[in-house]
Order: C-alpha cells, then sequence, then structure tokens
C-alpha cells in the first residue's frame, strides 16, 4: 500500500486575513479613492483586529508595486485620517508599529520603499533618531535626492498642484498638533530651498498660502519668518505678486508688515508684480442673498484639456468669506449641482470678473474691520481674480436701472408689499438677530402653534426686527442689483421690491406698519418658535447645524458615488472561515 501523501499545512489565521486585505486592493486598485479609503477603513477595522499589521506587511513586502503603494496609502490614511474613528486609529497604530519597524531593519526591503514607510512608522508612533533611520538605508542620500527630484517634477505654481502639494503635507487644513504643523513647515522650507532656481513661481505660490495657512493655525514665528523670508529671496514676478497681496491681506499682523517691506524693496529694484493660470475665464455667476446673509460666486474657466476649472466663493454680509474651494477639470458639474441642488428661493445672474473682484473687496475690507483672517484657499485661488490688486473697500450695490429717482418718496411705494414677503427671493429675509430669539424665548406659548398676539406682534416689529433695519435693506439692495444683472429688474415683484427699499429707507411709514415688514415678522416668529423648541439659542446654532448637515450630505453623496466602483469579495465583511 502505497504511504498517503502528507497534507498541505492549512494558512493560518493571519495568512487568510491578509489574503483577504490583499484581494480587496487588487480588486479596487484602479478605483480607489481617499473618501472610500475612510469608508473601507470603518468597515474593515472591527472586523479584522490586526488590519494594520497586515496593511504594514503589505506595504514592505508586497511584490506588486501598486499594491504596495496602495498598502501604504491605506495605511497612512487610517493613521491621519480626518474620518477614521480614533479607536480603529490606535488599534492600526499598534499592530503596525512593530511591522514598519521591522522593514525598516531589514536589508532586504529597498530603500525607496524604506523611505515611505519611515514617515508612517512615526505616524504610529516610532520612534527612531535621524542617525539611526538613515543607518537604515543603503544609500539614505541617494535615495533623498530621487525622492525629491520625483517631487520636484510634479510641482507647478498652478492652483491644483500648489494645493495638491500643501493637503499632502498637511499644512492647508491645518491638520495635527502644533508639533505636527511646525514639522510640515520645515519640511515645506526644505523643498522649496531644494526647487528655488528651478521652479521659482511654484516656490512663491506655496509659500505664500503656507504664511496664510500658517497664520491660521497659529504656526509660530521662526517658520513664518523663514517663510516670508525665504518668499523674498526668490526674486521674480510671482514672488513680488505674492509679497504684495501678503501685504494687503487682513489680520496677517507682523507677517503683513514683512512682506510689504519685501515687497517695495522688489519693486524698488524693478520687480513688477504678476501672476497668472493657464486656464481661461468661461463665465462667472453669482447668487442672491440667502437668509442668513450668505450668497456664492462661482468662477469657471476653460482648460487646455478641454475641461473646466471652477472655483467657489461663500460669501456671507455679516462675516466675510466663509469658504473657498476649486474642483479642478470637473466644474462643469459644480454648475448643474448647484443650480438643481441650490437652497430654495436663491437666483443666480452671469456676472463679470469686475463685478466678483468688488464684491470679494467688500468681503475682505469686512474681515480687516473684525481683524479676522479670510481662509487659506482664498490665496491660493487669487490668482483666478486678476493680476491687480484688489482693493479693499465696501461697496454698495448698482440699482441704477430701477431708475429710483424718479419715483415719488410717499407711502405708495409701500402699498400692497405684504405679498412681497410671498416672492421667493425676498422671503425670510430677516429679523434672526439674538433679541429676536430671546423676545421669543420669552413671550412665545409653550404649546401650539408658534404665533403672536397682535399687540406682541407690533412689539416684536418695533422693538426688535427694527433693530434689523439695515440688515434687510442691505440684503434687498444686494438682490435687487442681482436680479438686474441677470435682466429680471422689470418683474413685478423686483419692481415692488426696489419701491419698498425706498420707501422703507426713507421712513414713508413707520417700519412696524409697512405690510412687508409685518408679513417677514410674522414669519420670523414662526421660524424662531421652531428653532426653539427644537433646542437652539441662537440663528448661529442653527446656521452651523445646518452647514454640518449640508456637509454630512455632501459626504453621504460622495461616499455613495465611490461605492458604485467599490467591489469587494462577497464574503470579505463576512466573519473570516477560520
Amino acid at each position: 500500500m502505497a504511504p498517503m501523501a502528507r497534507s498541505r499545512k492549512r494558512p493560518g489565521k493571519r495568512e487568510v486575513e491578509r489574503d483577504l486585505v490583499r484581494d480587496l486592493l487588487v480588486r479596487n486598485r484602479d478605483r480607489l479613492t481617499e473618501k472610500l479609503v475612510h469608508s473601507v477603513l470603518n468597515e474593515l477595522a472591527p472586523r479584522l483586529p490586526d488590519l494594520g499589521e497586515h496593511l504594514a506587511h503589505l506595504a514592505a513586502y508586497d511584490n506588486d508595486a501598486r499594491i504596495w503603494h496602495m498598502g501604504a496609502f491605506l495605511l497612512f490614511s487610517a493613521l491621519r485620517g480626518p474620518y477614521v474613528a480614533d479607536t480603529i486609529k490606535n488599534r492600526v497604530q499598534e499592530s503596525a508599529r512593530p511591522v514598519l519597524l521591522g522593514a525598516l531593519r531589514d536589508p532586504h526591503v529597498s530603500d525607496q520603499r524604506k523611505y515611505t514607510l519611515g514617515p508612517i512608522h512615526h505616524l504610529a508612533g516610532g520612534e527612531m533618531s535621524r542617525e539611526e533611520y538613515e543607518a537604515c538605508f543603503k544609500d539614505f542620500e541617494g535615495t533623498l535626492h530621487g525622492v525629491m527630484e520625483n517631487i520636484f517634477e510634479r510641482i507647478s505654481d498652478q492652483p491644483e498642484s500648489v494645493e495638491r502639494t500643501l493637503l499632502d503635507m498637511g499644512l492647508l487644513n491645518g491638520q495635527g498638533d502644533a508639533n505636527a504643523q511646525q514639522s510640515s513647515a520645515q519640511s515645506l522650507l526644505h523643498i522649496c530651498d531644494h526647487l528655488r532656481g528651478r521652479n521659482d513661481s511654484a516656490v512663491a505660490m506655496l509659500l505664500a498660502t503656507a504664511v496664510v495657512a500658517g497664520a491660521e493655525c497659529r504656526l509660530g514665528d521662526n517658520e513664518m519668518r523663514h517663510m516670508v523670508e525665504m518668499l523674498a529671496s526668490v526674486r521674480n514676478e510671482r514672488s513680488a505678486w505674492c509679497l504684495g497681496e501678503l501685504a494687503n491681506w487682513p489680520a496677517l499682523g507682523q507677517w503683513a508688515d514683512l512682506a510689504g517691506q519685501y515687497a517695495q524693496q522688489m519693486l524698488s529694484v524693478g520687480v513688477r508684480p504678476r501672476t497668472h493660470v493657464l486656464s481661461e475665464l468661461s463665465h462667472a455667476l453669482a447668487s442672491t442673498v440667502d437668509a442668513s446673509g450668505s450668497r456664492s460666486m462661482l468662477l469657471f474657466y476653460r482648460t487646455g484639456e478641454g475641461g473646466m476649472d471652477a472655483i467657489v466663493l461663500l460669501l456671507n454680509d455679516r462675516t466675510g468669506v466663509r469658504d473657498a474651494w476649486a474642483v479642478f477639470e470637473d466644474g462643469c458639474v459644480v454648475e448643474e449641482k448647484w443650480r438643481a441642488d441650490g437652497p430654495e428661493g436663491v437666483e443666480f445672474a452671469q456676472v463679470s470678473l469686475a463685478y466678483v473682484r468688488e464684491v470679494v473687496g467688500d468681503a475682505l475690507a469686512l474681515h480687516r474691520e473684525q481683524d479676522r483672517l479670510p481662509p487659506a484657499r482664498l490665496m491660493l485661488l487669487r490668482p483666478y481674480l486678476g493680476n491687480e490688486p484688489i482693493p479693499l473697500k465696501r461697496r454698495k450695490p448698482n440699482l441704477g436701472s430701477y431708475m429710483l429717482e424718479l419715483l415719488p418718496v410717499s407711502p405708495h411705494l409701500v402699498e400692497g408689499s405684504e405679498d412681497l414677503a410671498q416672492a421667493p427671493v425676498y422671503a425670510n429675509m430677516g429679523f434672526a438677530g439674538d433679541q429676536a430669539y430671546q423676545f421669543l424665548r420669552e413671550n412665545l406659548p409653550k404649546r401650539g402653534r408658534c404665533r403672536l398676539a397682535k399687540a406682541k406682534l407690533d412689539l416684536f416689529a418695533r422693538e426688535v426686527a427694527a433693530l434689523e433695519r439695515s440688515a434687510l435693506l442691505e440684503r434687498m439692495a444686494a438682490n435687487l442689483e442681482i436680479e438686474s444683472l441677470a435682466g429680471r429688474a422689470v418683474r413685478p415683484e423686483n419692481r415692488l421690491a426696489a419701491g419698498v427699499w425706498l420707501g422703507v429707507t426713507h421712513d414713508v411709514v413707520p417700519f412696524e406698519k409697512v405690510g412687508f415688514i409685518r408679513a417677514l415678522c410674522r414669519d420670523a416668529v414662526e421660524r424662531i418658535g421652531r428653532n426653539i423648541r427644537m433646542g437652539y439659542q441662537n440663528q448661529d446654532e442653527v446656521n452651523a447645524a445646518q452647514m454640518a448637515l449640508d456637509k454630512e450630505l455632501m459626504d453621504f453623496e460622495e461616499e455613495m458615488s465611490d461605492d458604485e466602483d467599490f467591489e469587494a469579495p462577497d464574503d470579505f465583511l463576512e466573519e473570516p472561515p477560520f
């Protein structure tokens, strides 16, 4: 009888788990996005306690370059990604650290791969001196030179490249603690020092944006000074332009003064400021102001590759520039989505770049008055708004098309104005200040409909709503201007609104007696009453909650669209077959 063949050793639990993780990477190597990475990590980590070990092993030892790069990217995202739970980060950190340390000390692991694994080992809590780290390499200086050359080839002075570089370094979103920010700033200075003389325009845009981002996260004076000084050492047109912008940037304090000194020095030796973007302006849109005083500006630029860059600016008449971001190449989708899913009652008009610059200048003037920094991304996207400096000054809307000077100033201007509160552009326009919330907390019934008796409504209109009279008139004027720019000034509701604006401006009747004002008061009572019963203390809390909800919905939509491309093994998220 022939001897029985020895059975093959059954793979252990770790090998099976690692094969499952690798299979996932193979199936999705062409479709794995950052948002999907976070979604996958949050799904996998609770089911695979040693996920960090598996990712570290793939990143260190897999023979397929695409797979080990993806393993390293997943591991980096797990340790630093903002969408990953702390418990998952801690678990991944503990199981990945010994594998990464072993790989760094393994002479069979290539220097190029060790250079990728080193920062991840540091993020995982690994401690290693610079001397110990360099001793892990066969040729550290040669590896560093090769990596830097690769970085230099990818970096350009265009906003998309600058944004990607600063995001990768954690400098644009205030990621990490003070030590991480300091380390990232020092790394940027190192890169820019090597990049000088090869791409000075890229150095200028990187440093200028990093200065504003550093001021936002209160980066140390030493790094801030070095960035401004290195920017000044690059004596070209783009550097001169960046220094001039920093000198004019609101709330930048001593760094604006220092940049201004260097900008003057450049002008004195004949270096003229200049910037540009490679894409060409297609069109720009401006929205009407919503109930919170917010509006948006959208600029679209045709790219040389046949795509469209979209620049989105969110402004508020009480806080200035709320946010700024860009969608590169796929900007046409932004316009479609904005028109289809924008806030109810918000209308758009096509506007000129000059108009956008005026409105942005008005918002920046507000930042200067309040001594508050605008978002750093505005500096990144500033070249899209033209080469010339943007004057920081408040503006008044142009209502010339309504020919208000021909209207008799009399009580007839506000007759029938209560109907205006039903027009989407002018509905829900005012009366949501802290005093309104306080008044209604004290006077609204605890149950039933959110309504006030006539005497109380009169008191609300006379003593509370009147406090927001100027804000209401400013928002009405802004919307009248947008409606005029869109060619809609002839519509009856806009003609009525223009008359009401003129009548309220000249107090043709007491403020609380204007039909439009009383209708707005009734709407405000119902709206604020609902908010109070939901537990909100003021409109800022309501707006913050709405912004958070909008962001969650946007993230959910993105994840759902990503999940359409996600292809996991049928049993991947089930219990492993051990």
